[in-house]
């Protein structure tokens, strides 16, 4: 089989199994925003990202090393050894400073949810270890089943126990389990020996990892820092309720580019590091793009336009203020995928400098953004993280011509004709909608049906009359990772 093919496969189930399993997380969330409001959810959130962010500081990209390497025992343990290590020092100092933290940011009550969150830290850390032997070795199928089991677990043990009276602790324990179903189920798919057989330290090998991994770990703490920082940023300004209000809307933004686009992106590193020939290379990250934007584009955009619908179908009254950020943010999930494509083209080449420098930039951008336009209100905040987003897209793509050699006029044909796309589709939901209310008929469940279903006949012809390459292309493989699956 060839590599495109299995790695589109292995995309497949990755990026198949997640979005399911997001589907059921975002269903979840939904149904506990009847529970608890934007207040109990901000501080829960704002105790996961301080701890998340203290985890990722202190990986060290040392997984990414251990996937572009051949693969060895000794290279294994180094990954693990290390790695616990290192999160030893983090999960401490978060618990140590929790105090000091929540004054910061104006959760008050963010400390009660701390000790629960930090084990819910440490199995991840320790499940992320085995999970990296499946990724090198494009085993996603097991990586994709634990990840929707994980989230079923979540979501049936915090919306029962949020329905009983847990508060915040409803999620906290909820995080709990899908952090062990989780870990548990990759663990079990990897013998011991592939990831933990003890070896000797080596200070040569840990020199060499650290070289590698240091600029990779510290552009993905930034990474991660752009999509969840700011709800801290926001707490501090507007307030916990806001901060809620904010991070749902980011949520529900982001399901899109992250569950298509982050997950498609965790097969495109070692799909590439396979790749020799370097022409070959830039051809991948070439249709990469298309394929990410004939997908993705469409869920973003369709989303941003239907916003106004799915709010008032599916959320509380609490939460209404969440639809016109929905609308906005949308912005996220159409840039983001193109940056992690051109970022994995640059990890699998080993140039971790420029993937730090280019995230280090972003956050820059997006915290002088972000307190630039505090003073005009959420929106505009949303805004400013909207267009940091295409910034980092558009610089990722003009670095990637400048540097190596891919054609700008191919770069920007394969993101703007999906893109061109989506503006049949914009405008024929609106008219749905408009044209709806101008009959006199006003039910928000049918007017949501009839808008998804008007936008998605439109899209269809769309996709190719505008990118019709793209779009054949999309199909060909589609049809054919079917026909291999139902061969077997």
């Amino acid at each position: 089989m060839s590599l495109a093919r299995k790695t589109f496969i292995a995309a497949s189930w990755n990026v198949g199994a997640n979005a399911g399993a997001r589907l059921i997380g975002v269903i979840g969330t939904l149904v506990i925003t009847r529970f608890l409001d934007p207040n109990v959810m901000a501080e829960v959130t704002a105790a996961s990202i301080l701890i998340m962010s203290a985890s990722l500081t202190t990986s060290f990209g040392l997984g990414k090393y251990y996937i572009v390497s051949p693969k060895s025992p000794e290279v294994a343990f180094h990954m693990t050894a290390l790695s616990l290590f290192f999160a030893s020092i983090a999960f401490a100092s978060v618990f140590l400073l929790a105090e000091f933290l929540s004054d910061l940011f104006r959760v008050p009550t963010m400390t009660q949810y701390v000790p629960g969150m930090l084990l819910v830290g440490v199995m991840k850390r320790i499940g992320a270890l085995p999970e990296q032997v499946l990724v090198k070795d494009l085993r996603f199928r097991r990586v994709g089943v634990a990840t929707a089991l994980g989230e079923v677990s979540y979501v049936a043990s915090s919306v029962a126990l949020a329905a009983h009276g847990f508060g915040g602790h409803a999620m906290v324990y909820g995080n709990i389990l899908q952090a062990f179903v989780t870990a548990l189920i990759v663990m079990t798919g990897v013998h011991w020996h592939e990831w933990m057989l003890p070896c000797r330290l080596r200070w040569q090998r840990i020199s060499d990892m650290m070289r590698f991994g240091a600029p990779i770990g510290l552009a993905g703490t930034v990474a991660y820092a752009s999509v969840t920082w700011d709800n801290l940023l926001f707490s501090r300004y507007f307030g916990s309720h806001e901060m809620g209000l904010y991070n749902l809307g980011y949520q529900l933004a982001a399901i899109p580019g992250k569950q298509i686009g982050e997950h498609a992106g965790v097969v495109i590193l070692p799909s590439l590091a396979k790749i020799e020939a370097a022409q070959a290379r830039k051809q991948a990250v070439l249709r990469t793009i298309g394929l990410m934007g004939i997908l993705v584009f469409p869920l973003a955009i369709g989303l941003a336009a239907v916003a106004e619908s799915v709010v008032v179908v599916l959320l509380p009254e609490t939460w209404q203020g969440t639809a016109p950020l929905v609308t906005v943010l949308a912005a996220i999930s159409v840039f983001q995928p193109i940056s992690w494509t051109v970022q994995a083209f640059w990890t699998a080449q080993g140039r971790t400098r420029l993937l730090m420098i280019i995230q280090l930039a972003k956050i820059g951008l997006l915290a002088i953004s972000i307190v630039a336009t505090a003073r005009f209100g959420p929106l505009w905040v949303c805004m400013a993280v909207g267009l940091t987003f295409a910034v980092n897209a558009a610089a990722s793509m003009a670095i990637c011509a400048i540097m190596d050699g891919i054609s700008p006029k191919a770069l920007v044909h394969n993101f703007f004709r999906p893109l061109a796309a989506c503006g049949p589709m914009v405008l024929a939901v609106l008219g749905c909608r408009h044209g709806l209310r101008a009959i006199g008929i006003d039910i928000p469940i049918l007017s949501l049906c009839l808008e998804i279903a008007a936008g998605a006949l439109v899209y269809l012809p769309a996709a190719f009359a505008f990118a019709p390459a793209i779009a054949r292309d999309f199909v060909e493989l589609l049809r054919k990772a079917f026909s291999r699956t139902l061969s077997q």
